[in-house]
């Protein structure tokens, strides 16, 4: 009975954890999206709203499959209420966002403080390389290039990695007692 107990409680937590990844990884892009596009570029492709949840949930929660979840449903739940994304970059994002957490999750169990204190842009950066491989070479997604979808999502992104990297710094610092 207690065991029971215990295993509905920590469903209803894990619920209620993932309905907060959720809500902040749409709602962050809805705030951003009200700053005006640059130069044409949405701001959210450049500023990376949708990422900023996935690491200081991961040192939270501890369960980057929920993490990995919940910001995965982001982009599908936003589509469906929205319309938008379009199903392409719905497809994209949902994989990115999916990829960006395990790879997150993966850097922050290396030794080095320096990948960690860095792992949202490191955990960009490899996303966009898996992403560029996975997505464009075998399927050409979007009738464009791999070379030029990962190259241009960088140079664009550039202010999104620098802030991935401060929140990086800020939850290694939060979170880690030993240095």
């Amino acid at each position: 009975m207690i065991q029971n107990i215990k295993s509905l409680i920590e469903a209803n937590n894990k619920l209620y954890h993932l309905i907060f990844i959720l809500a902040v990884t749409i709602g962050f892009p809805f705030i951003i999206h009200m700053i005006p596009p640059v130069n044409g570029t949405p701001t959210g492709a450049i500023l990376l709203p949708m990422f900023y949840i996935s690491i200081p949930a991961i040192y939270l929660f501890k369960d980057y499959k929920l993490v990995a979840l919940g910001v995965g449903l982001a982009p599908i739940v936003n589509h469906i209420f929205t319309g938008r994304p379009d199903i392409s970059l719905m497809t994209i994002l949902t994989f990115e966002l999916v990829v960006y957490t395990v790879m997150v999750n993966w850097l922050l169990k290396r030794e080095s403080k320096w990948i960690k204190m860095n792992v949202g842009g490191l955990g960009y950066v490899l996303t966009k390389v898996i992403s560029s491989l996975v997505l464009f070479l075998p399927f050409k997604m979007l009738n464009m290039e791999s070379g030029s979808f990962f190259l241009g999502s960088l140079s664009r992104a550039i202010p999104g990695i620098i802030i991935l990297c401060i929140i990086s710094q800020i939850c290694y610092y939060k979170f880690n007692s030993d240095d």
